[in-house]
């Protein structure tokens, strides 16, 4: 099965159901968890403040963890791979 959902800007949540979110908190969110054993998997979004508006965010990164590993896009579209992230990682 496929499945789409997109993150962008100040920011702009499109959900597997075809919801618009558009959050302005600046914290990690879990956009999505897999409950399927066999393919299991979380994405989590980081927003942001930047400038002087405090009434907006932006997404800092988008991260998936799979198979015992992290996969990490920021902002300036640099990939960062490595071992699962603790809750300290910002």
């Amino acid at each position: 099965d496929e499945a789409l959902s997109v993150l962008s800007g100040d920011p702009h949540i499109l959900t597997f159901d075809k919801r618009n979110l558009h959050p302005q908190g600046i914290c990690k969110y879990n956009i999505t968890t897999s409950d399927d054993p066999e393919a299991a998997f979380e994405v989590y979004s980081k927003f942001e403040r930047r400038g002087t508006n405090k009434l907006i965010s932006y997404v800092k990164y988008i991260e998936m963890v799979a198979y015992n590993h992290t996969v990490r896009l920021d902002r300036h579209k640099i990939v960062y791979v490595g071992p699962i992230c603790k809750e300290k990682c910002i």
